[in-house]
């Protein structure tokens, strides 16, 4: 993702965070496919790592969802 999104190796202070919250966000198969969040508040969780924040440009960025999104991503 580092390389991906040309992230700087200093920027792991903000992505550490990102990552807690990615796992947090996964369905589990012991959790009966279910997410840890979504056990602890009873509401549905979005997709995990939908964005993330690059300090560097300070502003939020998208993670593409769809494989569509994925190759038109890469291609370009």
């Amino acid at each position: 993702m580092i390389l991906d999104y040309k992230i700087s190796t200093k920027a792991w202070v903000y992505l550490i965070p990102l990552v807690q919250s990615s796992i947090n966000h996964t369905a589990v198969p012991s959790l009966c496919n279910k997410a840890p969040t979504e056990l602890l508040t009873g509401l549905p969780c979005p997709p995990p790592l939908s964005e993330f924040y690059d300090a560097s440009q300070k502003e939020l960025i998208k993670v593409p969802m769809t494989t569509e999104a994925i190759a038109t991503h890469y291609i370009a």
